[in-house]
Parts: structure tokens; C-alpha cells; sequence
């Protein structure tokens, strides 16, 4: 199974215009298109499709908008496949600083469905600091999981998760934990994990652990997915440290 970022999205949002002084507002030179349209960070069964109802499955688990706006589809988290309401809700999402087995260069992806391999083994603690790993002009507004091993990469909330998720580079970056954002250049190596931590309020829900196939840069990651999709394998845990596993799972961001 894939995930397949979107036939709507175009792929990593490239963006137009110059940045505005101020962080993330809207106006002519707003960034808030990280999606074109819909898009759902989740894990389950089959595939996951942010445009659920066209070639997707409802996740198990996770955060999405189907097919309407931000403001009225992101307050809503899924657990177990059953979705609440909560407009507290907030995901942190973090790329692994764990260097992968292979290094690979930033590629034009392929119109059809990029090969897949074996998914890696645990890898040791990185060689190499976080700074080493971005191009972040300001590296004292980089922000580390605990352990130290991942970089917070991109964060959602109550009303913006898809096509309203401003980006923006790492000098941009919000001062508050429940703003949203998704930075461009916090992380520039390749990689093959993330780490998404769900919350309600400050309480933690779960967190969903992806494993891709493929060792990638973030745009990469995107432009792959949205071009024939991405192979990945789920882990979901719960704070009572029980969890369970999609293998060899679909991630549709957004059909």
C-alpha cells in the first residue's frame, strides 16, 4: 500500500511570492496552501485518502479534513475509528534525526509508483546535530523532540491541518505551542521517520509512529507521494505504552 500525497495538491507547495515581514498571516503574499485541497494525517487499514469516499479508507486514527475547510474538519480528532470533537486539538510532527542507512540526493520523481524496499532497522543515535540537519538561518528557534533525536517539523490544530496549514521558513516559526505551522527547511537530510504526538489541551491521546520504505527529503517525500505514492508502515501508542501496527499501509494525503 501507498501513500499518495495528492492529485490536487501539486506536490510540495513551491511557494510565489515573496515572505511579508510578519509570520504566516494571509494576504497577497500568504503561504497558507500547504494542501490544495483537503488532506488526512492518520494511520489504518488500506489506504488512507484525504478525500475520503474517493479511493480511500477512514484511518483508524488521526486528524483530517475530507473535503471541506480547515476551520470546520480539523477540530475533530480519530481514535479508534470513531471521531471527536475538540477544537483544543493539536498534532507535532517530527522527522527523525537518525541518519539513514543511505544518503540520497533530492531526485525528479517518477510518474509512475517509485520502487520500494524492506523496511529499515532500528538505527543508531545520530552522528551528526540538529543544525547540521537544516538550513535554518536561525538555528535557536529549532525546537527538538526530549531525546533529542527528532526535529518538530510541522504542528496542526483546531483549524488548520490541510489546505489552511501555513508554512514557512524557520525564521517564521510561531512562538506559541498551539499555533500552527509547517516549516520548509527545519529539516533538509534525508530520512525515513516521523513521529506525529496528538494532543487534547496539554493531555497527550496518542502518537503515530511512520516508517517509510524510501530514505527521502521532505520535498521529496511529497513530490513522490503526490506523483505515485509512498509506502509506510504505522505505529500507533497509547500513553498506557499498548500500541498496534498497520503494516505495509496506504497514506493517501489527499486524493
Amino acid at each position: 500500500q501507498l501513500w499518495e500525497w495528492s492529485s490536487r495538491s501539486n506536490g510540495w507547495p513551491i511557494p510565489t511570492s515573496p515572505v511579508s515581514g510578519s509570520r504566516f498571516v494571509p494576504g497577497s503574499d500568504s503561504r497558507f496552501k500547504f494542501s490544495n485541497d483537503d488532506g488526512c494525517w492518520g494511520a489504518g487499514f488500506g489506504t488512507i485518502d484525504g478525500f475520503y469516499g474517493f479511493s480511500g479508507r477512514f484511518p483508524g486514527f488521526g486528524q483530517c479534513n475530507f473535503g471541506y475547510f480547515d476551520q470546520y474538519e480539523c477540530p475533530y480528532y480519530i481514535l479508534d475509528y470513531y471521531d471527536t470533537y475538540d477544537p483544543t486539538l493539536r498534532t507535532e510532527l517530527y522527522a527523525s534525526l537518525v541518519a539513514s542507512p543511505t544518503e540520497q540526493p533530492s531526485v525528479t520523481p517518477p510518474s509512475a509508483q517509485p520502487s520500494v524496499s524492506e523496511l529499515p532497522s532500528e538505527s543508531p543515535a545520530p552522528s551528526f546535530s540538529a543544525v547540521g540537519a537544516s538550513l535554518c538561518a536561525f538555528p535557536d528557534k529549532l525546537i527538538l523532540s526530549d531525546d533529542g533525536t527528532k526535529m518538530l517539523i510541522a504542528r496542526t490544530n483546531g483549524t488548520h491541518c490541510a489546505e489552511d496549514l501555513p508554512y514557512n521558513t524557520c525564521g517564521f516559526l510561531p512562538q506559541s505551542n498551539r499555533e500552527a505551522f509547517f516549516c520548509t527547511d527545519c529539516m533538509v537530510r534525508s530520512h525515513q521517520e516521523w513521529e506525529q504526538i496528538f494532543f487534547e489541551g496539554d493531555t497527550e491521546l496518542f502518537r503515530i509512529q511512520w516508517f517509510f520504505n524510501e530514505s527521502r527529503t521532505i520535498p521529496d517525500r511529497f513530490d513522490f507521494a503526490f506523483f505515485g505514492g509512498e509506502q509506510v508502515f504505522w505505529s500507533v501508542e497509547f500513553p498506557d505504552s499498548t500500541s498496534l501496527s498497520y503494516n505495509n499501509q496506504l497514506w493517501e494525503w489527499s486524493s
